[in-house]
């Protein structure tokens, strides 16, 4: 199971994030929300609240998918480090139209 986090803001603007923890650590969250944006993040399998072993680009992919059929789609990305790959991959299996 993946820890997802979503903050609303009453707007159809979704940031997507692929680490929550740094999210929430660098303020963006704090910042997306003052934006007017609806941020929406998750900690990868085996990271941060997520349990179990670190997951494969494939599984991010479907983590992607599943916030997005769950949240709406997305405007954004916010990614770093390995969560850059999986963002561009996931674009690129068109998971997502950023």
């Amino acid at each position: 199971m993946t820890a997802a986090h979503s903050q609303t803001n009453n707007t159809t603007v979704r940031i997507v994030s692929t680490t929550a923890e740094e999210c929430h650590a660098a303020g963006f969250v704090t910042k997306l929300l003052e934006l007017g944006y609806s941020p929406v993040s998750y900690d990868a399998p085996g990271h941060g609240d997520s349990p179990g072993p670190i997951g494969s680009i494939l599984d991010h992919q479907r983590i992607i998918r599943g916030l997005e059929e769950r949240h709406g789609p997305f405007e954004g990305v916010i990614a770093h480090a390995l969560g850059v790959p999986f963002a561009l991959y996931a674009v690129r299996e068109g998971v997502a139209d950023w």
